[in-house]
C-alpha cells in the first residue's frame, strides 16, 4: 500500500499532530490511532478517513 519511505514520513507527521494542543476531545486520538492502522493495515475506508482529517483540522481554523 504505502513504501517504507512513504511510511516514516506519514508518521513523523502524525507525531507531529500529536504536539499540537487544540481541545478536541479524544477525537483527534482515535483518528490517529485509525491511520496508523490504514497506513500500516490497509484497514478503513480512504474516503472516511479524509472527510475525518478534514473535519478535524478545520477545529484549528476555528
Amino acid at each position: 500500500m504505502y513504501s517504507e519511505e512513504e511510511k516514516k514520513t506519514l508518521m513523523k507527521e502524525l507525531k507531529e499532530m500529536e504536539s499540537l494542543k487544540v481541545d478536541t476531545g479524544s477525537e483527534g486520538e482515535i483518528l490517529q490511532n485509525d491511520i496508523i492502522d490504514f497506513i500500516t493495515e490497509g484497514n478503513g475506508d480512504k474516503y472516511d478517513l479524509i472527510s475525518r482529517i478534514e473535519l478535524f483540522t478545520y477545529a484549528f481554523k476555528l
